[in-house]
């Protein structure tokens, strides 16, 4: 969940605002009706209305929609737009719309289910020839030689009073890291992995198998991965280490064990990103053929938490039942039928569980906890 700070970090990177400024204004005419897919604090939704839109949806799931929602009023602006506090999945327009913006990646294109989203929403309310912003976005892997952020990775691997804890290493070593790179840091010329298309079809699996010729001898350490981002026609950016340092940075997918490699050396390098209805699958494998050769392979899903009551539920052996915490939330969704207050609500949660609420006053938060998430207007 982004903190406030974070928008104003977002708003005030003029590496990611020139162009999305630049391609809002090429594309948002006059009389246009938009919706603005994550609007977060608004600042697209202001954008393209400054572009000439009549009027802008602003969907958006977190409280942040708040802060647009305080902003246009005190801008004079808010009778042309209708603030939608939702997931953009379960929405109602009244028509549909000229254009779809959205900046919904996070360090990486693939971002939970964004893609899945973006797509739902395209296809249901944008018009026949309709456009969006951003167009597409083009992923690119380069071989790396960071030595910062394996940290994260050798730290758990130090010796310590207490135990062991190298298990976690190679749990940290299937996953990856937001970081920013140096230019020097990387080993070799970029390769794209895939395209993100917003105003098409992203395919469920994108996948690269290549080889990279070391630039330079140093230490392999992992793979980088960055995107460039076509905004409208002529109108793009990336986020590469030779860029403008940018809140978006690059992503570090780590080795086990940094690997000595000398100018001219070749490694093979296999790289997966499976869209899943949750989150994306990633999956890295490199290797040397040079003696003394080495192999490695990760995933994601190797550094998922099961417990053991997650793996016997998949395996069948158990049925599951609702814990304290899921029996406090079915009562409050349970009651929650349009007619009954959220302080009723609370009177009757405190009822029904009263060693874990002592009073209506202790049983509230509980109750708009659950209506934030789940409720509707």
């Amino acid at each position: 969940m982004y903190q406030l700070q974070h928008y104003l970090d977002m708003m005030t990177d003029q590496h990611r605002m020139v162009p999305l400024d630049a391609a809002i204004r090429r594309v948002v005419k006059q009389g246009h009706t938009v919706v603005d897919l994550g609007a977060g604090t608004g600042v697209l939704t202001f954008m393209a209305l400054k572009a000439g839109a009549a009027h802008v949806y602003a969907v958006e799931r977190s409280s942040m929609i708040e802060v647009a929602r305080r902003i246009a009023r005190a801008n004079g602006i808010d009778h042309r737009i209708t603030f939608i506090h939702a997931d953009a999945r379960t929405v109602s327009l009244p028509q549909r719309v000229d254009g779809l913006i959205g900046d919904v990646r996070g360090v990486l294109p693939l971002l939970e289910d964004n893609i899945d989203l973006f797509e739902t929403v395209r296809d249901r309310w944008l018009k026949p020839g309709g456009y969006t912003i951003p167009l597409a976005d083009q992923i690119i892997v380069a071989p790396v030689s960071a030595a910062r952020p394996r940290a994260a990775i050798d730290g758990w691997k130090q010796p310590r009073p207490e135990a062991d804890y190298g298990e976690a290493a190679q749990l940290a070593a299937n996953g990856f890291l937001r970081v920013t790179f140096d230019p020097a840091d990387v080993l070799a010329d970029g390769r794209a992995l895939g395209d993100v298309r917003y105003d098409g079809s992203t395919l469920r699996k994108l996948a690269l198998k290549t080889s990279f010729v070391m630039s330079r001898s140093g230490t392999l350490t992992g793979l980088g991965i960055w995107f460039r981002g076509t905004l409208a026609p002529d109108i793009s950016f990336d986020t590469s280490p030779f860029s403008s340092s940018s809140v978006y940075g690059q992503a570090f997918f780590p080795l086990s064990t940094p690997r000595p490699i000398t100018a001219g050396e070749s490694i093979a390098v296999e790289v997966t990103a499976h869209r899943t209805p949750s989150a994306p699958i990633w999956g890295w494998k490199v290797s040397s053929s040079r003696a003394p050769a080495w192999q490695e392979s990760h995933s994601t899903l190797k550094g998922v938490l099961l417990t053991s009551s997650s793996l016997e539920w998949l395996a069948g052996t158990i049925c599951p039942t609702l814990s304290q915490e899921g029996r406090v939330a079915h009562h409050v969704l349970s009651g929650a039928d349009g007619k009954t207050t959220a302080r009723d609500l609370a009177t009757g949660l405190a009822g029904a569980f009263p060693e874990r609420f002592r009073s209506v006053d202790d049983a509230l938060p509980a109750v708009m906890k659950v209506l934030e998430r789940y409720a509707s207007s």
